[in-house]
């Protein structure tokens, strides 16, 4: 099914060494599906992908300590948004892919609304070099939002 067909794209962008970051939303695992556990996941997984993004990263967590239990919204900004611009461009090689499978499981659909916002928001905010596959069931809310 969908959750093949990621996978073997997320292994595809591994071998070619621009795998940034793979999530996997699974209906079982309630405390990860947060938006907010989301965006540490994300962060932390590119943060292990390239040393740069990593170091921004930490600065920024550094910077604001108390953001850890902000929003969703504000996490992604200082967390992400604001290292990542930071970056000189000429330091990724390359796209960084990033690869969410199973939006759709993300919670019910009401819950999914804040993740789903904040994603649509603030993706086109980052540099180029990131690119993401979104891989989920038509669900309306998802289709509604991308």
């Amino acid at each position: 099914g969908k959750s093949t067909v990621s996978t073997t794209i997320a292994n595809f962008f591994q071998q070619m060494h621009c795998l940034g970051a793979y999530i996997f939303f699974n209906q079982s695992e309630v405390s990860e599906r947060t938006p907010s556990a989301i965006i540490r996941t994300l962060a932390h997984q590119l943060g292990l992908f390239n040393h740069c993004i990593g170091q921004a990263i930490t600065t920024a967590i550094d910077k604001w300590p108390d953001c850890i239990q902000s929003s969703a919204h504000i996490q992604l900004q200082k967390f992400l948004v604001k290292p990542l611009t930071s970056l000189k461009i000429i330091q990724f090689k390359g796209p960084i892919i990033v690869v969410l499978d199973g939006l759709d499981e993300c919670g019910l659909a009401g819950d999914r609304n804040v993740l789903l916002e904040v994603l649509a928001e603030n993706l086109i905010k980052l540099p180029l070099a990131f690119w993401f596959i979104i891989v989920s069931r038509p669900d309306y809310d998802i289709h509604n939002y991308f």
